[in-house]
């Protein structure tokens, strides 16, 4: 349970804020006799109705009729509760606060400390050595060709991480923080050492652009870096590693700068990535927020919701953007948010727009834009001929997932009948299909409580089938025959695999593939639950193809693939592959830092699927021989690429079939002879199919 703030520490923090020191940290004052003046931050005036008192420590705005104290002051600008305020401000003068958390004598409050100096010691040095370092200057030409110049790199802090593996670590090191520090500021990578040594660090940002991220009250908490490379084959961005700071499910990019606009708007841009943001500050418009690459999750959702009334999504043009709004729209339905959707011109996105055409396109672009609904309507009956009964069905199925995710009850009718009337559906048959809808699973932290304890409701399935005394699989299975295992059978060969001591309770360590949680999942003898001896349970074989499979085994430890298959994997491509849907539980899982915690993640599958994957965390589908880790990412678009060439050809099949039918009428006979022959032509005209 968390502990109040003492009165003594509230005391100290009040004594050590002047009111007119912070107020001006947020709003510029100017002195009027003995007392200061400003227009009010919290209403539009001409007039300066807004009066500090130095004598009192008091403030009070005229025009809105609202006054108060320093932490008063903090939590109407920051729109935040009065532990949060005072906290901001004790941050603000260096007085130390207890941790929400159980008392640990003040060690996770001097971690944190620790933690925040070593980010803004790195972010220091990084932006100095962007423009004095002769080894920076692949950083400053790529910054000159996308247009941006040394003020605005240095408005935000941009900077460089030197192309070593060492050189960020011993900086720091340098300057008396230690390794028990370090390991724990997401900055630096583990390399596992042998002999049961300690794995050696090396650093986790090497020759890039990088951009610090930080909390709403701009403190450097993490950084994202941006590849400067166009031949490397790794991700194009890397993200710090999550940490006591930093959960990229719940921090926006820029929001330190741009909440107050929002505030006073009520409305947020939501943009998919850094620079898009930066230039539409650069403009003037300043209440942009951007997600940590594809991770917008229902944390984001709620954030925006205690910000904003209103959320403009303004991605990129491309179908990737495409399918990255509509997972946008789906999390803000959520929040009960007011949503429309940007319509970018083919090829631009912000940064672009900006560039080429000004501040007055991103405005109309943003003027223009239109509510979801009618934005997904255009999409849907573009992609589906709505004339014909296939499409129309399709279209409906896909709308009714929409409105099932729309709370609020007035607004779901409402949206209901607009969606009817579009499709020339009834509002009755188009609920029908809502009730149908499948809704989403519930998040995996909602299906699973702590470790040993269990939500109200049914029981918790078996683990699988338990072997007491089981021999293991892997380098730490089943010591001298004590403990037991999980068997799981699979459709891709191999009959039974035995995971020794399985303990999907357990905490294991940080990462989530055969480096990191796969030791805790083979450590021998550990405790599966309560299952009396000579029990047995038996799940049911997952089946799944070995696409999937071998999908799952790159990017079980590597979370960096995620935004590169969730850029390049289209859904329909999954139709009809066993075992797609668990790929599909994993990314998002990847992207809303589900699986920091394997236990969790493994306790909201069933069965069948939880030895699935405990079997590829311990034994992994083999990767080419020749396969190098800076080839990792081109293997992933050889996936997917495969999935792709699968979907044409079952498409091509299907159509070949109802063409010779020819039980048609003719114009859905025409429409799938185009298909057919756009497909053709697409394979025929196509290096990678069939590769």
């Amino acid at each position: 349970m968390g502990r109040m703030i003492p009165d003594e520490i509230v005391q100290q923090v009040r004594s050590a804020s002047d009111v007119v020191d912070v107020i001006q940290s947020y709003v510029p004052l100017k002195r009027a006799g003995a007392s200061w003046k400003a227009l009010s931050p919290f209403q539009k005036e001409k007039t300066p109705s807004f009066h500090v008192s130095p004598a009192r420590q008091t403030w009070h705005c005229f025009s809105s009729n609202r006054g108060g104290d320093v932490f008063k002051f903090v939590m109407l600008y920051e729109n935040v509760d009065f532990p949060t305020a005072v906290r901001k401000l004790a941050d603000r003068a260096g007085i130390p606060v207890p941790d929400d958390g159980p008392d640990d004598g003040g060690a996770s409050r001097n971690l944190r400390k620790a933690l925040l100096e070593v980010h803004n010691l790195v972010a220091g040095w990084w932006a100095r050595l962007l423009h004095t370092s002769k080894k920076a200057e692949p950083a400053r030409e790529y910054l000159r060709s996308r247009a941006m110049g040394k003020e605005l790199a240095r408005e935000w802090g941009l900077g460089y991480a030197p192309d070593e593996w060492e050189a960020t670590l011993e900086y720091v090191r340098q300057r008396g923080y230690r390794d028990e520090v370090l390991r724990e500021s997401g900055l630096f990578s583990e390399k596992e050492a042998e002999g049961g040594r300690r794995a050696r660090i090396y650093d986790r940002f090497r020759g890039r652009l990088m951009f610090p991220i930080c909390d709403d009250s701009g403190q450097v908490i993490a950084f994202s870096g941006r590849t400067l490379d166009p031949n490397l084959k790794g991700a194009k961005y890397v993200n710090s590693g999550a940490s006591p700071l930093f959960r990229k499910s719940e921090v926006f990019f820029g929001l330190h700068k741009t909440k107050r606009t929002i505030l006073d708007t009520r409305r947020a841009v939501l943009c998919e990535g850094q620079i898009d943001l930066i230039r539409m500050w650069e403009h003037g418009i300043r209440n942009a927020v951007a997600p940590q690459g594809t991770a917008f999750t229902e944390v984001h959702g709620k954030m925006l919701k205690r910000l904003a009334d209103e959320v403009i999504i303004c991605f990129d043009a491309d179908r990737a953007g495409q399918k990255a709004s509509e997972k946008s729209v789906e999390i803000l339905l959520e929040s009960d948010l007011s949503i429309r959707i940007a319509r970018m011109p083919p090829g631009e996105d912000p940064d672009s727009l900006l560039r080429k055409h000004g501040k007055e396109a991103m405005e109309k672009v943003l003027a223009d834009a239109p509510d979801f609904v009618d934005h997904l309507l255009d999409v849907v009956t573009a992609e589906n001929d709505t004339s014909t009964p296939r499409g129309l069905t399709t279209a409906t199925h896909h709308m009714a997932g929409i409105l099932r995710r729309v709370k609020n009850p007035t607004m779901r009718e409402a949206v209901g009948h607009r969606i009817a009337n579009r499709l020339r559906q009834t509002y009755a048959t188009l609920m029908r299909e809502v009730e149908k809808a499948q809704g989403p699973k519930p998040r995996f932290a909602e299906m699973a409580g702590t470790s040993g304890q269990h939500q109200q409701g049914p029981p918790p399935r078996p683990r699988g089938e338990w072997v007491p005394g089981g021999a293991g699989h892997g380098h730490g299975a089943g010591q001298g025959g004590q403990g037991g295992g999980f068997s799981s059978a699979t459709s891709s060969g191999g009959g039974a695999v035995t995971v020794a001591g399985a303990d999907t309770d357990a905490r294991p360590g940080p990462g989530f593939g055969p480096g990191a949680g796969a030791a805790d999942l083979q450590s021998g003898g550990a405790d599966v639950g309560e299952v009396p001896a000579g029990h047995v349970t038996k799940a049911p074989p997952f089946v799944c193809s070995a696409i999937v499979r071998d999908m799952l085994s790159l990017l079980l430890p590597r979370p960096e693939l995620v935004p590169v298959i969730h850029r390049g994997l289209l859904p329909e491509w999954l139709a009809g592959l066993e075992g797609a849907h668990l790929l599909e539980e994993v990314l998002s899982a990847h992207s809303d830092d589900a699986l920091d915690d394997i236990a969790t993640f493994l306790s909201g599958l069933p069965d069948s699927e939880q030895n699935f994957l405990s079997e590829l965390l311990v034994s992994p589908a083999p990767l080419p021989d020749d396969l190098k880790p800076e080839d990792y990412e081109a293997y992933a678009q050889k996936l997917l690429l495969r999935m792709e060439e699968r979907f044409h050809l079952t498409r091509r099949q299907i159509l070949q079939e109802e063409i010779k039918r020819a039980n048609l009428p003719a114009d859905e006979l025409m429409a799938r002879m185009k298909e057919l022959a756009a497909i053709t032509s697409k394979m025929q005209n196509s290096k990678h199919f069939g590769a």
